[in-house]
């Protein structure tokens, strides 16, 4: 696990780097039972907090620090919040891999020693690229291929219930 990535298992540990810090700060509020968290949480851990090792990235369970999460109005799970000197400079809702590149890559990459345009450019590709390698190993895995929505065990839709 990367230095900069801390899962929080108390809320003295955000509170002390928060007050203490003029950095930007990313804190990921996540929930063990929501699926769509896998997503966000992969890309923080594999990719922005390697990239960006100059940034601290907080993970927190949102429902295990509710206090946390009641003060920076979480009300869904996956988000994101991006803080500098104790205020909120973005805030990422749900399961957007392209916003979340874009706005740490805006206000983390001077203090990592990167450039913005230049980390943003890469952000894309690496995005891109990483999504058309996921696609195609999953459509040539098998003759035929279904997206379902939800699980096959808990259908989320209709059609999803007939297969």
């Amino acid at each position: 696990m990367a230095k900069n990535l801390i899962e929080l298992t108390q809320d003295s540990e955000l509170k002390s780097v928060l007050e203490t810090t003029n950095e930007v700060c990313v804190l990921y509020f996540w929930a063990p039972w929501a699926a769509q968290c896998t997503q966000v949480d992969e890309f923080i851990r594999k990719d922005l907090a390697v990239k960006y090792s100059k940034t601290k990235f907080f993970i927190i369970e949102a429902e295990k620090f509710d206090h946390i999460s009641e003060g920076y109005e979480i009300t869904a799970v996956p988000t994101v919040i991006i803080t500098q000197k104790e205020k909120i400079v973005g805030r990422i809702e749900g399961v957007n891999i392209a916003k979340l590149a874009k706005d740490v890559n805006a206000l983390c990459a001077a203090a990592n020693g990167i450039s913005a345009q230049a980390g943003d450019a890469a952000a894309k590709t690496e995005i891109e690229q990483d999504l058309n390698t996921r696609l195609k190993g999953l459509v040539e895995r098998a003759p035929v291929m279904v997206f379902i929505k939800g699980t096959a065990v808990q259908p989320r839709c209709g059609f999803s219930k007939k297969i």
